[in-house]
């Protein structure tokens, strides 16, 4: 079994790389590897409706992502935030990005 954190992110530089830190059983000890993983195929929208991220703070992001891995898809913010898992949706009638750097970086 192996997973994955998104915990390890970072941004490497225009290349679209990013570096993921994986935690990994192999028999009865635990594994961490650091790899690198080509994001340049990225995506913005689902079904052209773009994905929210809404913070601790209220604060309203846009986000991106990319499918780095089967099963393994990883969002962040337009003002370069991790999105936790399971916390981008996508928006209603009434929700806007409220967040200044998601405005002016992801229009």
């Amino acid at each position: 079994m192996r997973l994955r954190t998104a915990g390890g992110l970072h941004r490497l530089g225009p290349g679209g790389m990013r570096r993921m830190l994986s935690l990994f059983a192999q028999g009865p000890s635990w594994h961490v590897a650091l790899e690198e993983t080509d994001m340049s195929d990225t995506f913005r929208t689902i079904k052209d409706r773009p994905i929210l991220w809404t913070d601790a703070d209220g604060v309203v992001h846009r986000c991106a992502g990319a499918d780095v891995h089967p099963g393994v898809r990883l969002l962040w913010t337009g003002c370069n935030r991790d999105v936790p898992a399971g916390n981008a949706y996508l928006p209603g009638a009434r929700d806007g990005v409220t967040c200044p750097t998601c405005i002016s970086v992801m229009p």
